[in-house]
């Protein structure tokens, strides 16, 4: 067996036990599980976006206004002016430091963030149902996966009750897909229509399943669109371009301003020396000392306002770049929804049409009919639809420090 079983849905039952070396009646066991985990790898997705602090403090200085500052700050101390040069050093350290922490504190929380969403997979090992981090899900292991779990790994489907999942992250479609795992298809068949097959990033919205994995990590389907996003060129923002842009022109006029003050000193029989420092001083005139620091508390502010909105920004820039966007365009699927399944209104046989409050997961608001809210004491048949349901599911729902899931 290779790290990835190739075309999955393909082939049959008979063929993808075959190929993974599973037992479906036991699944794998531990020594199995270890074997390959240390040929294969985790079932993780490698990112990009962690960073070092020395990197995110580079990011701060490495732009060509700060380099400008300290070449003003280094001059004005071998002209003989501390004053000037500390007052430079002081305006570079105000507006690094400032971008530095606002980075940093974005991007641990970003990482408390999940560390906090780590998800959960059940899967048959040793003939028992065992509840494991999704990153420890190797190829061949038996998923089985209930309505309302998180898809955490590409597999086979081998046996189902009534099951479907949605797949709006990986096709776009806001319907549930309802699975069929005895088909088998053609090698050119379309990811959205391939039945016998669930994805990781994917979830399952009703009945149960068992499936072989087939691939994890960077190999499955998420994970090669994770790939692509990673190794894609990264643009600078529109405030880096016009810094940029702003520091060479400064450069220039700078090169001028000195040129050109030489040449009238010469004319003028002015010692060189006096020239000299006259056209440098004018030079670090024309340095706006406070240009970074301004900006980058400026921009933190915004970062700010934003995280007190439940919006996390890593990197400063990027605050400017969403205040430029004019237009967002968007589907509604997964925005308006959450991607998550709740009740919204409730209709009983008898006719009577109940109205759900209510936001997500959490488990708040009221049961409303014709827009006022009821008595369920004198609801007999609304107490006993609701028992039933409630009965016939097996989902579940959990408090996870400040959310519900």
């Amino acid at each position: 067996m290779g790290k990835i079983i190739e075309k999955p849905y393909t082939k049959t039952i008979k063929e993808i036990t075959e190929i993974s070396n599973v037992n479906v009646e036991i699944g794998l066991d531990p020594q199995e599980v270890k074997s390959r985990v240390e040929k294969y790898g985790s079932n993780i997705l490698e990112t990009t976006d962690k960073v070092s602090a020395f990197k995110i403090l580079f990011h701060n200085v490495n732009n060509i206004i700060v380099y400008l500052l300290m070449a003003a700050s280094f001059v004005a101390f071998m002209m003989g002016d501390p004053v000037e040069g500390f007052a430079v050093i002081i305006a570079i350290l105000i507006a690094v430091l400032s971008g530095f922490v606002s980075e940093y504190k974005a991007q641990k929380s970003v990482e408390s963030l999940q560390k906090m969403t780590k998800t959960i997979a059940k899967v048959r090992r040793e003939g028992k149902i065992q509840e494991i981090p999704s990153s420890e899900i190797v190829v061949g292991d038996l998923l089985y996966i209930e309505g309302g779990d998180s898809i955490t790994a590409d597999a086979r489907l081998i046996e189902i009750k009534n099951f479907a999942a949605i797949e709006s992250s990986l096709t776009g479609e806001s319907e549930a897909v309802d699975k069929d795992f005895e088909s088998v298809f053609e090698d050119d068949m379309p990811l959205g229509d391939r039945k016998n097959m669930v994805y990781s990033g994917t979830a399952a919205t009703r009945g149960n399943a068992f499936a072989i994995v087939t691939s994890t990590g960077m190999d499955s389907e998420i994970g090669k669109i994770s790939g692509m996003l990673n190794t894609g060129k990264k643009e600078k923002t529109p405030l880096e371009k016009q810094l940029g842009k702003l520091g060479k022109t400064l450069i220039l006029f700078s090169g001028i301003v000195a040129l050109f003050v030489t040449i009238i000193g010469i004319i003028k029989g002015e010692e060189l020396y006096f020239i000299v420092k006259i056209g440098i001083i004018l030079a670090i005139a024309a340095v706006p000392e406070a240009l970074p620091a301004v900006s980058t508390i400026t921009l933190a502010i915004g970062m700010k306002t934003m995280a007190s909105h439940n919006a996390l920004v890593k990197s400063l820039p990027a605050v400017e770049t969403l205040g430029s966007t004019t237009v967002i365009c968007t589907d509604k699927t997964g925005t308006l929804t959450e991607n998550q399944m709740t009740v919204k209104e409730l209709h009983l046989v008898n006719g009577d049409v109940y109205h759900v409050e209510g936001s997500g997961y959490e488990p708040t608001g009221n049961i409303l009919q014709n827009g006022n809210e009821i008595n369920m004491d004198d609801r007999l048949e609304l107490k006993a639809f609701i028992e039933a349901a409630v009965l016939s599911s097996n989902a579940t729902l959990s408090e996870e420090k400040d959310h519900f899931k």
